[in-house]
Parts: structure tokens; C-alpha cells; sequence
């Protein structure tokens, strides 16, 4: 069901493969990060962007930028008469003038905690989409603990994120001989730089925090995992870790920001208040103060009983499974594409 296209232009830069009666574009890039594009390679992007309008009938264009890349794009479509789509899903763009913001036919997010952040900014229609996830292949439900700690998850280590309430977790975990272990997936390689801005070295870490690499597989990268940590200090719009433990059955443990009180309306048990934070000297959103006694005391809760983790489990399964995330995407999906259209 796939085929691959060898491209012949753009230096070899550029792989088109289709997949399941979807093409694909892949522009190969030196660095992953999007600001550090080189002029070759945003050339390249545009021009196959330009290629594609004019050769294809474009009915509508998603865009989720607001480089001047991506901009020149999105002016070249609107002209030749296409609808332009916003799918908006983080903080960054608040208070801030971009073409987006301005000529966008339909705004799409992921929470209604993110459209009511935008409302007074935003002058179209705004949909809130729910997510998509991949299905489990397993449900781990009934996970086996006895003399083995329990595993808890956490990804993406910045400090935006929440690696300062982690740190602390994970320290008094270890002081309290919690029987919890911490799995940290360091996607991007942030760690070390995050840490040093915290004045902290990766060789004084708790004994229980395990580092990994990024997993592509959402799979193998729950496989084992009782917990989901989520101490994001920033307005998390939604995020689809919140859903892909619930599928299955594992708690999140989390602070109430932005969308992930919406997402975890189900478990009030397992959201937290957000620390006290402020700005330092070089705007890096930090902890001012913060007891982790509380969080600490829910994971012994659901540690100490493994009659009440796996009950639980099952009450999360349930209540994901009657949420039927598919079918509301796809129906709410295909509404807007026909209004839009």
C-alpha cells in the first residue's frame, strides 16, 4: 500500500512517498528545529508549496506558523482564492500580530480552555477539535507490581514543561523510599541544556529517574508505565499523552493547566494546583514555591493498594472508552470541512 517517488530537483532535498492514498512531501533538513532552516532548504519548501497550489485544486490550506516562510505561503493561497485554516494549539501566539491571525477563514484548536485564551484576539469562526491517538495495541491494565517499583512517565524534560517540579518529585520519592521509579524521555536532547540553566548537572540526578531517547512507538513508550506525570507550568493547550494514558488505563498525575483540567475532568483526584511561578532575568517561567507533599501523597495512595490502582485502571478505561474520541473527531471533522468548503 506504499510507493516511493525518487525526486530528481531540489538537490535531492526533497522524498515524496504515498501512504495509504495520502502524498507526502519530506524535505530533508540539516537541523530539526524550524527556526535554524537553511535558505536552500526553505526554498525548497516553498517552491514545492508553490508547485502544489498551482498544479492542484486547493480547496483549503492548514497552517499552524507564523514565520515569514510560512507567511509568504499563506499570502500566495489566499490570493489564488484558497481558505485558509488555523490550527492553533499553544500559548505563543498570544498578544502577537501575524497574517494568521488576521485573514484566517476557521481557527481550529484542541481544548476550549485555548479558544477562550484567544476569544478577544481572534475575529472568525473558532472550532474546537478533539484528539486523534493512535489505539493501543495492548492495554496494559493489570500491571504485575510486587517487589518491582512502580514506573511513572515523563516527557519532554524542559523547564516550561515542568522539570523543576519533576526534579522535586523525584527527589523526596527517593528521601520517602516510595516504591516509584521515574522514566524520562528526553525527546529533543533538552535535558542537559535545561538543566544547566537550572545550575544543575545530569550526574546529580535521583538514583530513581532512568533517562531514555525519544520512542517512536507510543507503544513501547508506555509499556510497563503505571504513571504519567504532567507538571507543565505553562498553558498546555491539550495534551494528547493525557489521552494516550487513559487508553490505557494509566493515571495522569497532573497540574491544572490550560486544557488538562478539561482533559481530565473524569479523575479531579489526580490534578494539582500550579506552583507559584515567576519570570527570572532571562523570561524563563519558574518556580517560586511548591510543596510536593500532596502529589507525593496520591502516588502512595495508588502505590500502597494494588486492589484500588487496578480498579481504578479499569474506571479510566471506561470512562476513556465512553468518550469515543474517533467518531466525535471524524463527524465534527467533515461538518467543517463541508461548511468551510
Amino acid at each position: 500500500n506504499e510507493s516511493f517517488i525518487a525526486s530528481k530537483d531540489n538537490n535531492k532535498l526533497m522524498t515524496i512517498f504515498i501512504h495509504n492514498g495520502v502524498k507526502y512531501y519530506f524535505i530533508k533538513t540539516r537541523k530539526w528545529n524550524r527556526l535554524f532552516l537553511a535558505a536552500d532548504e526553505q526554498e525548497c519548501i516553498y517552491r514545492q508549496a508553490l508547485e502544489i497550489i498551482n498544479s492542484c485544486s486547493i480547496d483549503i490550506l492548514v497552517g499552524w506558523g507564523n514565520l515569514l516562510l510560512e507567511e509568504s505561503i499563506f499570502i500566495m493561497a489566499r490570493n489564488r482564492g484558497i481558505k485558509l485554516c488555523f490550527y492553533l494549539v499553544n500559548p505563543t501566539y498570544k498578544n502577537k500580530e501575524f497574517f494568521l491571525r488576521k485573514y484566517s477563514d476557521l481557527v481550529i484548536t484542541d481544548s476550549y480552555s485555548t479558544r477562550d485564551l484567544y476569544k478577544d484576539e481572534i475575529d472568525c469562526r473558532f472550532e474546537v477539535l478533539p484528539k486523534f491517538i493512535q489505539k493501543p495495541e495492548n492495554v496494559f491494565t493489570l500491571r504485575e507490581v510486587n517487589t518491582k517499583p512502580y514506573k511513572c512517565l515523563f516527557v519532554n524534560p524542559t523547564i516550561h514543561k515542568g522539570l523543576e517540579a519533576f526534579l522535586k518529585i523525584a527527589h523526596n520519592s527517593e528521601r520517602k523510599n516510595l516504591n516509584l521509579e521515574f522514566k524520562c524521555i528526553d525527546i529533543n536532547n533538552n535535558l542537559r541544556i535545561n538543566l544547566s540553566i537550572l545550575n544543575l548537572s545530569s550526574f546529580k540526578l535521583p538514583s530513581n529517574i532512568k533517562i531514555g531517547s525519544a520512542i517512536n512507538n507510543t507503544n513501547e513508550l508506555f509499556e510497563g508505565i503505571h504513571f504519567l506525570l504532567l507538571p507543565s507550568l505553562w498553558h498546555e493547550s491539550g495534551s494528547r499523552l493525557i489521552y494516550e494514558a487513559y487508553s490505557r488505563g494509566i493515571p495522569v498525575i497532573a497540574f491544572s493547566s490550560g486544557g488538562t483540567k478539561e482533559f481530565m475532568k473524569y479523575n479531579p483526584d489526580d490534578l494539582f494546583p500550579l506552583p507559584e511561578t515567576y519570570l527570572d532575568v532571562h523570561k524563563i517561567l519558574r518556580i517560586k514555591k511548591w510543596d510536593p507533599h500532596l502529589m507525593l501523597a496520591r502516588f502512595q495512595e495508588l502505590i500502597n493498594d494494588k486492589m484500588y490502582y487496578d480498579n481504578y485502571s479499569k474506571e479510566i478505561l471506561s470512562i476513556f472508552s465512553n468518550l469515543d474520541l474517533d467518531k466525535q473527531c471524524t463527524d465534527k471533522l467533515n461538518k467543517l470541512i463541508l461548511n468551510l468548503t
